[in-house]
């Protein structure tokens, strides 16, 4: 579902929207039967059951204030998130007509959650004397997460050996972004120029654990980790554009400078790496 909600002063503007969701998922019970012959029989008898559920909301909004023809504040938040959960199970039993050749209970758990969110501002200045001229501020934050968390236990079992094992990930994004920009307007042609820094960092904790049957719990497992990654990334822009009756001619320059580095907890890695870009364009258009 999704209601949208509007509001306009003639200064002041606000919009907004929503919505939740529930999907229906289907409960799946299954069973299954099988005779083998020839010199050893046997018979295998399963049945499984499997039941899972969604849910998931999100809500924006959009504002601007115009306090005179000259000055524009324009701001964004966006938030949403989603829960997931499923649970099933299966029992197995070989046998034949003396014993029991093999016999497990599986029982498995997943539970999961995710988010994310972003809010920007931006900030624009007309030029009083000609109103191409303008100079804008931005800037945005941004994150999302999941956290992931599955479980498989084997119970009751006999000639069957593998003790299941319990995964938790928590993974988390964030980003900053700032920027300003210039437009500057002549008789023949404009100039554009601008700056601009971004901030990214990621991380993850990842988590394994074997299940022990003999004290009915988890044991931590070397192969978890934890991973951290950063991104730093600072550009400049430099435009010209020239304008006649038949020609455009539009040249500049980009400069990007990235810094990059992660670790891994397990083996004590780091990396850390940068790069300068330097990227020239032109473009020259004739009218025909």
């Amino acid at each position: 579902d999704r209601d949208t909600f509007g509001l306009n002063t003639g200064t002041l503007g606000i919009s907004g929207f929503g919505g939740a969701g529930k999907p229906a998922a289907p409960h799946t019970e299954n069973a299954r039967q099988r005779h083998s012959g020839g010199e050893s029989p046997a018979y295998l008898e399963q049945e499984g059951d499997r039941r899972s559920g969604r849910k998931s909301a999100y809500l924006g909004t959009e504002i601007s204030f115009e306090a005179d023809s000259l000055h524009l504040l324009t701001a964004q938040f966006n938030i949403s998130g989603d829960n997931s959960d499923g649970r099933g199970y299966l029992l197995s039993d070989l046998s034949n007509s003396h014993t029991t050749l093999q016999h497990f209970y599986l029982n498995n758990n997943d539970e999961g959650k995710g988010n994310s969110m972003d809010a920007g501002i931006n900030y624009q200045i007309t030029s009083r004397k000609n109103k191409n001229n303008l100079l804008t501020f931005s800037y945005r934050y941004a994150t999302n997460g999941k956290d992931q968390d599955y479980q498989q236990t084997f119970t009751d079992t006999i000639n069957y050996y593998n003790p299941g094992y319990r995964q938790y990930d928590n993974e988390t994004f964030r980003e900053h972004a700032a920027q300003v920009d210039y437009v500057h307007s002549f008789k023949k042609f404009s100039m554009e120029a601008g700056v601009k820094g971004i901030w990214r960092t990621n991380t993850s904790d990842y988590s394994y654990e074997y299940y022990q049957p003999s004290s009915g719990k988890f044991e931590p497992d070397p192969s978890s980790n934890h991973f951290n990654g950063y991104q730093d990334v600072s550009t400049t822009y430099n435009t010209y554009t020239l304008s006649t009756k038949k020609w455009d001619v539009k040249a500049g320059v980009r400069v990007e400078q990235t810094f990059m580095s992660a670790a891994l907890q397990s083996d004590s890695m780091h990396v850390h790496k940068q790069f300068l870009n330097v990227l020239p364009s032109r473009l020259i258009n004739r009218e025909v």
